[in-house]
């Protein structure tokens, strides 16, 4: 718990000190330069968000990769299956081409695996990720993997109506406030052409878990909503600590109907739930267990 909370206190400030949001970035890029981008469970999430979306798309549709992060990790992937219009879109520039590179000698050490799941020829994949990877700027890697790149804001997005087919996303929803979040999906029920789908993968854990492996990562439901702003909350490392119920209300607003949702629920934790929700604030409690103990869904939705 003592990493945690210095975690906590330590990305606070840096929150609120001048120049604390690139102190912090720069600190990152120092300890996860040779890392970040070589993770293969993100890949083979991303794998599978494409295989996905090739069963529900058409060769041509212009798809959505929502909150590329630092190395356009679905955007790049849509791209390589050499069938779609692929936009990238984050609120934020993050991308860092160290990143990029770490992720493109990735896919090029899984490309036999990445043709076998999307029932695709191997070679034209290799063929593709060998041009791309001789870019050394990301302009000129964007424009050779033909993805559009725009940087805006999440409530009013410069696309037209109805002109994408599909929108996906990674562990992006959990990082959006809740008032800029029912903004941001009727924005995306704007963009989305009637019939269209929506594939989230959502993410529950405490992201300051990470920094403390003893402390359990649904350890920031113990807190009550203004004891939580006040100590953990930031801009850096933000969540809006909603469940799947949460989000399925959310999307049901918005204008979309919910397909299916897959759980993933860790069997260790359940235990360790049970004995903690009696403890918990209101707002978590009323919860049951299981969706509690989940660390992820992924959600399939369809435009009204």
């Amino acid at each position: 718990m003592i990493r945690y909370l210095a975690a906590a206190t330590g990305i606070a400030l840096l929150d609120r000190i001048p120049g604390g949001t690139r102190i912090y970035r720069r600190l990152g890029e120092l300890t996860q330069a040779k890392r970040r981008g070589y993770e293969l469970p993100l890949l083979r999430a991303g794998i599978r968000t494409v295989q996905q979306s090739l069963e529900l798309t058409d060769p041509g549709d212009r798809i959505m990769d929502l909150g590329t992060g630092w190395y356009f990790k679905d955007a790049l992937l849509y791209a390589l299956a050499g069938r779609f219009e692929v936009v990238a879109y984050d609120v934020r520039d993050l991308a860092r081409m160290g990143y990029v590179h770490n992720y493109l000698d990735l896919l090029a050490a899984h490309a036999d695996e990445i043709g076998q799941a999307w029932e695709l020829p191997v070679r034209p994949i290799r063929e593709r990720l060998d041009d791309w990877r001789r870019c050394d700027k990301l302009e000129s890697l964007l424009t050779a993997a033909g993805i559009e790149r725009i940087v805006g804001p999440a409530d009013c997005m410069p696309i037209r109506d109805e002109s994408l087919s599909h929108i996906s996303s990674y562990c992006v929803l959990p990082h959006v406030p809740l008032a800029l979040l029912t903004e941001e999906l009727r924005e995306l029920h704007r963009c989305l052409r009637p019939g269209g789908h929506m594939l989230h993968l959502i993410g529950y854990e405490d992201h300051l878990s990470f920094y403390d492996q003893r402390v359990k990562p649904f350890s920031y439901y113990r807190f009550e909503d203004r004891t939580y702003r006040l100590l953990f909350e930031s801009s850096l490392k933000y969540q809006n600590r909603l469940l799947w119920p949460d989000f399925r209300d959310l999307f049901e607003s918005a204008g979309f109907t919910v397909l299916e949702e897959t759980g993933l629920i860790d069997d260790n934790h359940l235990a360790a739930i049970e004995r903690l929700q009696p403890e918990l604030p209101k707002r978590f409690r009323r919860h049951p267990v299981r969706e509690l103990a989940k660390t992820h869904s992924w959600a399939l939705l369809r435009k009204n």
